[in-house]
């Protein structure tokens, strides 16, 4: 039976510098590399001895060590395979978690999956009265999702995280 995959909300999130983060299921805390190094294999007292070629190993280690940047761009930009979740093997979602945050800063962010920094309830609920209000409740989830005055990517989100409906906001309205 394969393993199940897991989905990493805020609490289960580690948040420290230069960690890395999957923006498919959240994870930040561990990641697999594909790495091939020399081996030396020995006959011992009948018996195969293999071992790592230290000198080519620290060098690898290095390497990745000093351009973990570059490493990390290429594995985003799909060009490189190097490393990938190991939750659910995605390659082409990780990046450092620190920039997927300063992302949501950047593009006033009112909460997401990624930087799992809502908005206040209260704030939403008045957000989503006063555009319907001036919208004459003519305002359905295609309208919320592609023309939301407060954000440009809808607010369906935030409203999934505190389990509110479109249509219970306005009922509450009278519409």
């Amino acid at each position: 039976m394969p393993r199940a995959l897991r989905t990493y909300d805020g609490d289960d999130r580690r948040y420290i510098d230069n960690n890395l983060f999957c923006s498919w299921c959240g994870n930040t805390n561990t990641f697999n590399i594909d790495l091939n190094f020399d081996h030396i294999i020995t006959l011992k007292n009948g018996q195969l001895e293999i071992s790592l070629c230290k000198i080519n190993t620290n060098r690898t280690l290095n390497v990745i060590k000093e351009n973990m940047d570059d490493l990390v761009e290429k594995c985003y930009d799909g060009e490189d395979k190097t490393f990938y979740c190991a939750n659910c093997d995605g390659i082409d979602t990780l990046d450092y978690h620190k920039n997927v945050i300063e992302s949501c800063y950047h593009t006033a962010c009112l909460g997401c999956f990624y930087c799992q920094n809502y908005i206040d309830k209260t704030e939403l609920l008045e957000i989503c009265r006063e555009c319907i209000t001036e919208n004459n409740g003519k305002v359905d989830n295609e309208f919320c999702d592609t023309m939301c005055p407060a954000s440009d990517f809808g607010l369906r989100e935030i409203h999934r995280h505190y389990d509110i409906t479109l249509h219970e906001i306005k009922t509450d309205l009278g519409y």
